[in-house]
């Protein structure tokens, strides 16, 4: 149980784990973020997200669907953490390195693969970088503990309905001027905060959908 640990130690370690102590409101119950690249869920998920947090008072015992496609389990208590990550592996999603100082949910276009103007389906692409980021799902030390937070967009149309222009890594889907074949223009460093904004500014590169993850591995081990 949480009496059991340093709580000062553990909130900061735990974070790592995308557990974040609510020590304010609801001491002793911890928010929990996943990682859902693209926002890829089933109903299947969100049956086992509503039991998950359906066993907890209502008021706290809540799911959140954040900004970046991702899921957020509120009031979960942490004697109960083994059972409910043992139910996100087993449906193919992880709550690894989504706190802290590491990359953030990938997001992608919300309507990938019905989209009449769709150039890109950004979702095998965005599971791609994710698998890349925390090793499938296991952890990745050398990408755990960058200088800051990380955000990384995959753009399926020309809507760029993923707004890469707000991220530090954007993907837009552009043919090659040459071969025509499909891939990606690359812009670098926006971001979106309530205190400052910054657009994205292009690098002038064009680069593989298949190596969109090798891309992105590389940019941020230099960072």
């Amino acid at each position: 149980t949480w009496e059991d640990l340093d709580i000062d130690d553990a909130d900061v370690r735990l974070k790592w784990a995308g557990l974040f102590h609510r020590r304010k409101r609801t001491p002793g119950r911890f928010m929990m973020r996943l990682k859902v690249p693209n926002g890829l869920l089933t109903s299947d998920h969100m049956r086992f997200f509503a039991d998950t947090v359906g066993i907890y008072p209502a008021d706290v015992g809540v799911i959140d669907i954040t900004t970046r496609q991702n899921i957020q389990l509120r009031g979960i208590e942490l004697q109960d953490m083994t059972e409910l990550i043992d139910g996100l592996q087993m449906r193919g999603l992880s709550n690894v390195q989504s706190g802290m100082d590491n990359i953030r949910n990938l997001v992608g276009s919300p309507i990938a693969g019905i989209d009449p103007e769709e150039l890109v389906d950004t979702r095998d692409i965005a599971k791609d970088i994710d698998a890349m980021i925390t090793n499938d799902g296991k952890g990745n030390p050398k990408l755990a503990n960058l200088p800051r937070k990380f955000n990384i967009a995959v753009s399926g149309s020309r809507d760029d309905f993923a707004h890469t222009s707000i991220n530090d890594i954007g993907l837009r889907p552009c043919p090659n001027k040459e071969s025509g074949e499909m891939g990606f223009n690359v812009i670098v460093g926006g971001y979106f905060s309530i205190k400052r904004v910054m657009e994205s500014i292009p690098m002038d590169i064009w680069i593989k959908a298949e190596d969109a993850a090798r891309f992105c591995e590389a940019v941020l081990l230099y960072f």
